[in-house]
């Protein structure tokens, strides 16, 4: 909501690290990638969530 996406995508790959079958991670660094426009990388985070079993 800040608008720190870069900032957001670092958090979220810290959290991804950490627990790679952490599905919110997953979703939120979509957002974070969809805002920036990278929409490709966006879409195959949204896919690796919904594959961990995020419904958001």
């Amino acid at each position: 909501m800040q608008g720190k996406y870069a900032e957001a995508i670092l958090a979220c790959d810290e959290a991804i690290r950490l627990n790679p079958e952490y599905a919110e991670a997953w979703n939120n660094k979509g957002v974070a990638l969809e805002a920036l426009g990278r929409t490709s990388e966006a879409n195959a985070a949204y896919a690796k969530a919904r594959e961990l079993g995020w419904t958001g």
